[in-house]
């Protein structure tokens, strides 16, 4: 019995100790700024849609402790990814070992092993695309146009999450186009009736646009161009060589070279992956992508290997199992450190306390700015109160997160105004502090300890006495 279901207590023991990272992991930056979108409820953001902004404020709801919260919804979300992928496995496979181990295998990709226990809108993004491509399946091998019907549900959702999920049914409706036996179906009333169900889906994400004129979109797009070409392709070919692992690339290059006509049938999962892949390749050249943005061609591709290379399954779930052991220590005692800096990382919530002693001196609440949506997110967590981002003087240049604060904050500062200001203090920057301020005093303590290193050399700064007013 124990024999049999060996790769059952395999995917289970896999989650677990995914679990057991989740809740050693202290709050990431970017997961912090999206769990501050859910303290501003709104239809929509300026970086990105709103589902994970929702998704977020109902576990809080539930479970009150956010960051306990936000990695429950994100481990919540990873296992209806993995009922779906079961699902559509299941559609090419009637071996149900083979099956579990494609979920094993999909989970040990280090992306979701590792990055993908945070809470970020790719979790959600994740979730809608493995639904949609179980109802691409289903739609190809029954020639059922009801499942049209799900695909205008998970696109509308899918663009709720995140605005590259529109490559996924971008590709879909190509692949239908050129397929001889489901092309009318793109004139179907199935067809047609899905476009605007996906379309009713949208509307809190279109009406949001339209209210900010269309700021979210033009976000995007003016980043195009912005850097010199090829600046980031190597950085994102090696992302993504971590993030899916050399291990998984390996394999996928054999999986792809193994021809055969009995495969002919899945070729869909490999093309809808490269086409992806190509499509952030092709952007890298012209500005930065970063490598989690792939996060959807992982689906696919490990469908397509573990379907291919069914009977070499357990060599490469072997493999990969040892490839993230060594990742694993190297996680915990090294880089995040989240064994050895645990305790560290536990004193950020004592910080509190430490700021509370530099308000005491001026017997009242300071404002309290920081420079990074990241650091804005981390304080705001820690503190448990609003944290303001600079939108005039000290305004930068080409911060994420900008034009999101510009709805929320309002950083006037008025004569005789002091403050807290959270920042690397560069002399640069305490030169101009000083131009504004009557007293300028950097505390080396209270500090944060946080993965991200560089945020790691902020202080905060106590900017006593404005000289005039002015828009920090």
């Amino acid at each position: 019995m124990l024999k049999k279901n060996q790769y059952i207590i395999l995917f289970i023991i896999i989650i677990l100790i995914r679990v057991i990272l989740t809740y050693l992991t202290p709050l990431a930056a970017d997961e912090s700024y999206y769990l501050l979108w859910a303290s501003h409820l709104d239809l929509s953001y300026v970086d990105h849609p709103g589902m994970v902004s929702w998704i977020n404020y109902l576990f809080i709801l539930i479970f009150r402790e956010p960051l306990l919260a936000i990695r429950t919804a994100s481990l919540t979300l990873l296992l209806f990814t993995l009922f779906f992928i079961y699902k559509t496995a299941s559609v090419y496979l009637s071996n149900k070992e083979s099956i579990w181990k494609i979920l094993i295998l999909f989970v040990l990709i280090p992306y979701n092993f590792f990055f993908g226990i945070t809470m970020q809108v790719e979790q959600p993004l994740l979730l809608f695309s493995s639904a949609c491509i179980y109802l691409f399946v289903k739609l190809i091998k029954t020639e059922n146009k009801k499942y049209l019907y799900g695909l205008g549900l998970t696109t509308g959702l899918g663009l709720l999450s995140k605005y590259t999920f529109i490559l996924l049914p971008l590709f879909i409706f190509l692949y239908i186009l050129f397929n001889n036996k489901l092309r009318k179906t793109l004139i179907s009333v199935e067809f047609i009736l899905s476009f605007f169900l996906a379309l009713v889906i949208l509307l809190p994400l279109l009406i949001w646009n339209y209210q900010h004129d269309y700021i979210s979109f033009l976000f995007h797009t003016r980043r195009l161009g912005t850097e010199p070409f090829f600046k980031y392709t190597l950085t994102f070919l090696s992302d993504q060589l971590l993030y899916f692992s050399p291990i998984m690339l390996y394999y996928l290059i054999k999986a792809y070279r193994k021809k055969n006509n009995l495969y002919l049938d899945i070729a869909h999962f490999f093309v809808s992956s490269f086409f992806i892949f190509s499509i952030f390749f092709t952007l890298s050249i012209i500005t930065k992508v970063w490598g989690h943005w792939t996060a959807i061609m992982f689906i696919p591709f490990s469908i397509y290997i573990g379907i291919k290379l069914e009977s070499s399954l357990n060599s490469i779930i072997r493999s990969q199992l040892i490839f993230n052991i060594l990742l694993t220590f190297a996680l915990l005692f090294t880089g995040p450190s989240v064994i050895s800096l645990h305790d560290a990382y536990q004193n950020n919530y004592k910080i509190v306390q430490d700021v509370n002693k530099i308000q005491q001196v001026y017997k009242s609440h300071l404002p309290i700015y920081a420079d990074l949506h990241g650091s804005v997110g981390l304080l705001s967590y820690y503190l448990k109160q609003t944290i303001l981002f600079p939108e005039g003087e000290f305004k930068g240049q080409g911060v994420w997160g900008q034009n999101q604060f510009e709805l929320w904050n309002n950083t006037t500062i008025n004569l005789g105004d002091s403050i807290l200001y959270f920042t690397y203090p560069t002399p640069e920057i305490l030169l101009k502090l000083q131009i504004y301020f009557n007293k300028v005093s950097v505390y080396p303590e209270p500090k944060l300890t946080l993965m991200e290193g560089y945020i790691n050399k902020y202080r905060f700064i106590l900017c006593s006495e404005a000289k005039y007013s002015f828009v920090f």
